[in-house]
């Protein structure tokens, strides 16, 4: 029989598959197309390999519960990319350009964006100043793992529509 660590492993890596193609999904069916909102899961699918590299060097392994913040980051986290993406995409239409928009979505969203990423990692670090450790690892992995993912919206994505225009 396979050991319940691998058996989890598993499962969480079938749910962390299954979590990025329904938000890929969903990207198609509201924008129509897969280009500029797979810049955003790019973003966040980078913040969550340095999460997953933090955490190897800061705590070593992850446990049972930890597992799960994979999933809980790609929904949580694909939120600011959107909210950031939606923002740019009001300001091109209004004919701004690439430069522009962004700016423009810096200023206006980025202060939501950094006031809800802070608050939910807040939430998150909370969970370590308790006695159990796998909440305690969560926590730390969770909230660390938001952070990331903001501060890939607010940087990594910025700079993508630059890369892909040219401009």
């Amino acid at each position: 029989f396979p050991s319940h660590d691998k058996v989890c492993e598993k499962d969480m890596i079938f749910a962390s598959i299954l979590t990025l193609a329904l938000i890929l999904i969903l990207f198609f069916i509201a924008y129509g197309e897969f280009t500029r909102p797979l810049m955003a899961v790019l973003a966040l699918l980078a913040s969550i390999v340095i999460c997953l590299g933090l955490t190897t060097a800061v705590i070593g392994h992850l446990n049972i519960i930890s597992q799960a913040f994979i999933v809980m980051i790609l929904g949580l986290g694909i939120d600011f990319g959107i909210q950031f993406l939606g923002r740019y995409e009001e300001d091109i239409s209004l004919g701004q350009n690439p430069a522009e928009a962004v700016e423009n979505t810096m200023a206006t969203t980025g202060c939501a964006l950094l006031t809800g990423g802070g608050t939910t990692a807040a939430a998150f670090y909370a969970m370590c100043f308790n006695d159990f450790t796998g909440l305690t690892e969560l926590g730390w992995i969770a909230g660390t793992g938001v952070l990331l993912a903001l501060g890939a919206s607010l940087s990594v994505l910025p700079a993508v529509p630059h890369i892909v225009t040219g401009k």
